[in-house]
């Protein structure tokens, strides 16, 4: 097996993994493994919506990654916030892809789409 050691940057673009158009929500994206998978998801053209407790943290992201991204900065187990986070995706369009990089929580399901 070929040692691979180019970055997603040296790669030639696959249409087929391309996400333009397409809505991508993360929490926990302030840091570490949800920072990163934004970064991806922002990289293949999706729009993202992007939440964790650490505003300034997702102020950061944001300013790094320039357009077609969205904070909301608080935290999935506070009442309100997660119906909140539901709405605002649902507004923007149906969620494709979503990575929750944060705890679990009793909440209920974000609504669904029709």
């Amino acid at each position: 097996m070929a040692d691979d050691t180019s970055t997603p940057d040296d790669r030639a673009s696959d249409v087929r993994w391309r996400l333009d158009g397409r809505v991508g929500l993360v929490t926990g994206a302030s840091a570490g493994l949800g920072a990163r998978v934004a970064r991806v998801l922002h990289q293949a053209g999706a729009n993202v919506l992007v939440t964790a407790r650490r505003g300034e943290r997702l102020d950061e992201l944001a300013s790094e990654l320039g357009e077609r991204i969205e904070t909301m900065t608080g935290f999935l187990a506070d009442e309100g916030f997660a119906p909140s986070v539901g709405e605002q995706t649902l507004l923007a369009r149906t969620p494709r892809c979503m990575r929750s990089t944060a705890g679990c929580s009793s909440l209920p399901p974000m609504p669904r789409a029709t």
